[in-house]
This record gives structure tokens, sequence and C-alpha cells, in this order.
């Protein structure tokens, strides 16, 4: 009020300056403020003593190689700073060479597989942690400041509700070599998706599915027991498939890391060879045990595990029609399905080049007339045919005969054991078939020799549904199925079958 009060003695021109200058001022101190975080209100972080940190935090150190580790070292310079933090060391086997670790009461080793003659829970690690906080530490990390176990924890505490793991690199790691990754497991369909996070829209901390690079992982003790598996290697990328079917959250600390890596293990080829044929054989076994058949990697290339020609396919005897893999929760394995695709359309390509006239029959059209693809929890593929038109398939004529004919490109014809019918399998060891029904007309109806009881769907029907026979999009193929499908498959399946999905035997197994 003032300085108006002297404005108005003073020149109009004069006033207008010195209100032009105290709006500048004013504006510029409005800006400052808004770029010092000190002015504004900060949340509220719980303030941990540091001689606190020793009670919270249990420091575990697995997945390292017996043949070459740094993890002695590892473990000292922890108790450099904390000579009283509880360490422990988890290993599969007892380690060979033995390690010299310090004499410490906190210090522990862990064998998973223990010997006979000692008790069982001696190889459950997780009875050993007591404290609230784990912090698992690759081979060769060390701690450098005293107080940056107290920062990871401060940090952790701040995330929101679904971050329930703190990752950190060592001092020093780019972010070339520490990946942020979106990745979901797809249980139902047995696959891994992983695609990157897009650097320009992040700033500062990165909020991730997963981390690709060597971490040390913080994270509550009571989420370790929410764990299906906990110790199995590698461990990070096991630790990131289970958290991600949880819809846990992993921040990713990329500035001021507590931590150092001096050593650099696997120098000789020798031991890198070594090394890297055991992470290989790790995944292999992780893999299996998670039941990923499928990965689509962030750089557009899909990775397939088994299901080869060469390997059995993964599930079993189908019982009363439902497989096995249906009572886990899950649907038909992605490699199935394509080695079915595969069989299906080199069934349907030979028909097509021998002008036989066929029909997409039961589930397999249901899947046609629904998506244009086969069933996800199908496990084979039905295709009737006139029975009179058998002998033009020479495949299919000496399969008769009772041969077994493996063709130039590995796919087995055969007749089938179950009755007058005939299938043709992906290979001499993978069994995901087609199977191909003969009918004959007999007063307008399309019957067989051989039924299904457990089929509800294996039924006679009207000869009209297949006079004339019309194309529909299958596998990627323009193929040939009964006209006014509709109609036929809700005789066969019930009323709405195309708009609602069930499990063929819905009764015993929910969707």
């Amino acid at each position: 009020m003032n300085t108006l009060i002297s404005c108005s003695r003073m020149k109009r021109p004069r006033c207008k300056s010195i209100i032009l200058i105290l709006l500048v001022l004013n504006f510029a101190a409005f800006i400052y403020f808004i770029n010092n975080k000190k002015f504004w209100p900060q949340e509220k972080v719980h303030k941990i003593p540091p001689e606190a940190v020793e009670k919270s935090i249990t420091v575990v150190i697995y997945d390292f190689e017996h043949f070459e580790n740094d993890v002695v070292n590892t473990v000292k310079s922890f108790l450099e700073y904390h000579p009283d933090l509880n360490i422990l060391i988890v290993s599969n086997d007892l380690p060979y060479p033995p390690l010299q670790l310090p004499e410490n009461a906190k210090v522990k080793l862990v064998v998973l597989n223990v010997e006979v003659n000692l008790p069982g829970k001696e190889g459950q690690p997780l009875r050993f942690i007591e404290t609230n906080y784990s912090l698992f530490v690759p081979d060769g990390f060390r701690l450098t400041q005293p107080y940056g176990l107290r920062r990871l924890l401060q940090q952790l505490r701040r995330s929101g509700r679904k971050t329930k793991m703190l990752a950190t690199g060592a001092e020093g790691y780019s972010e070339e070599l520490l990946t942020c990754d979106k990745l979901n497991f797809d249980y139902r369909r047995w696959t891994l998706k992983y695609s990157s996070v897009q650097k320009s829209l992040i700033s500062g901390n990165k909020l991730c599915d997963a981390v690709s690079g060597s971490v040390a992982i913080l994270m509550q003790t009571s989420h370790l027991h929410d764990l299906n598996t906990v110790f199995i290697r590698p461990f990070l990328k096991a630790l990131f498939i289970q958290s991600a079917l949880r819809d846990w959250k992993t921040v990713l600390v990329l500035e001021k890391s507590p931590f150092f890596q001096e050593h650099q293990l696997f120098r000789s080829q020798h031991n890198r060879w070594k090394h890297e044929r055991n992470r290989k054989q790790q995944e292999k076994d992780l893999y299996k045990k998670f039941g990923v058949k499928k990965i689509e990697n962030g750089d557009g290339t899909t990775t397939w595990l088994g299901c080869s020609k060469q390997t059995p396919r993964c599930f079993g005897t189908i019982v009363k029609d439902v497989a096995s893999f249906i009572h886990i929760g899950r649907w038909t394995p992605p490699c199935c399905l394509r080695n079915l695709r595969e069989t299906t359309r080199h069934v349907l390509g030979l028909f097509e080049d021998l002008k036989i006239e066929y029909w997409l029959e039961g589930g397999s059209l249901l899947g046609a007339a629904r998506h244009g693809d086969v069933i996800p929890w199908d496990y084979d593929v039905d295709i009737g045919m006139y029975k009179g038109d058998v002998d033009k398939i020479p495949n299919l004529k000496r399969a008769k005969e009772g041969e077994k004919i493996e063709d130039e490109k590995g796919f087995v014809w055969e007749k089938g054991r179950e009755g007058d019918f005939y299938r043709v399998q992906f290979s001499t060891t993978n069994h995901m078939h087609v199977d191909i029904f003969p009918f004959y007309e007999k007063n307008g109806i399309m019957t067989k020799d051989t039924w299904f009881s457990s089929h509800r769907q294996d039924t006679e029907f009207q000869v009209k549904y297949l006079k004339p026979l019309e194309r529909l999009k299958f596998i990627d193929m323009n193929v040939l199925v009964p006209n006014n499908r509709r109609e036929l498959l809700e005789f066969k399946f019930g009323n709405g079958v195309i708009e609602n999905p069930r499990y063929p035997n819905s009764r015993k197994v929910k969707m």
C-alpha cells in the first residue's frame, strides 16, 4: 500500500516502471518456489536410526557359482559398516571349495539340498530370516556407504502400495546395463511377454515389472512368504515372473547406489563357458517348473520352449473329454496349438490338391465360427470326409490296410485304434493330431461307423448342411465348412454356443 501511495505521488511513467519491476520480482520468486522442493510439503518418511538398520534387514546372497565367486569379500564389505547385520548365504549344495566365511554368529550358510542325515528344517532359508526386510545382493557387490542401507529402506517405504520391491545396481551402472521392462505372464496361455519401458516416459527412478541386469533387491520379508518358490536359479528371473503374476511393481533406483562392484567374475574363457552353460540349464529348468512354453521378447522375436517334433506333447491321455491342463487353470500350450495348426494345414493342403471334399467337424467348426482358429483349450482338429473318397488319398488307403506311414515331412498317418477313423500325428514322438472321420449318407442323414459317447457333438446330422459346402477362414486358410453352420452347431452343442464359450465338461470344470 505504501508503495502504491508513494507511486501515486510520482510521475506516471516512473510509477509504471516500479510496478513492472515488482511484478517481475514476484513472478521470479514464484518460479523459484515451484522449482525448489524444500518449500513444498514433503511426504513423511519414517526415520530409521542408523543402529536400527541391523535389526531391520537380513542380507541374502544367492545365485553364485561354486567354482568362482566373491562371496567372502561381499560379506566382509557389509560387516565393515554393520558388524551385527544378519547375513544369510544360500546355496543349492554345500559349496566346494568351502567358503572361508568370517567367524560371526550373524553370518549363516544354508544349504537347500541337505544331506539325508540332517533335519529337513536346515534346508529352509526363510526360517532364518527374522527381520522385517530382506536384501538380496548379487555376488561381488560391495557396500560402500555407512548410511546406504538406511536410505534404501526410506526409499522403499516412500513407494506406493503396488511397489513391493526396490532394485538398484552398483554405482556407475548405466541405463544400458540396467533395463526396466514390462512383463506379463499369461499363465493360462503359458506365455511370457517382455517389452521395454520407453525412456522418454520416465524421469528419475523407474517403475518396472522386471529389471534386466545385476541388481540388489530390497523387499519386505512377509512378501517372500507369498511366493510359490523363492530360492530357484536364476533368482531374479524367477522372482520377477512370480511378481508379475501378482501385479507387483519394482522401483528401479538409478542414482546414489550404496553399492560398488569391485571384482569382475568369470574372466577366464573356461569359467565363463561353465557359467553360461549353467545359466542356460537353470533357465530351462525354471521355465519347465513355471510352465512357460512361449516367450515374446522385447525385440519382437519369439522363443519357443519344447513341443518340437522330437519331444512328446506336454500333456497325457485325455480323460472324459477334459485335458489335464484345464484342471490347473490353463489352456492348450501355445507350442501345441502351433503344431496342431501345422498338422492341419498339411492335411487340408493335401486334400485341396487332390480336390477331396471335406469339412470341419465338431469343436473345430465351432472354433472357426467363433474366431477363425482352434479353440484355445482344444487338443485336436476334427475333419469329416466322404467314406468313398478314402482310397483317393494314398496315405489313408495305406493306413486303412493297417500301415503306419511317416510322410516326407515327418507327419504320421495311421488308422485310429478306437474305431473306424484316421489320425495324422505331428510326428512319431509328438502326438498332437488331426482326426479324419469317414461319413456316408443314409436316408438323407450323414452317419459313420464309430461314435464317441463322451463327445456330445458326435452325432448324425442332415446331409443338407453339406450341399453345398462353404468357405470360412480357419488357421489362415479358407477351408470348407457346412452351410448354415450356426444352426448345425446349435443342433450339436446347444443354443448360443458360438457366443458363450464353455469347457467340454462344464459341469465339472468352470472357466
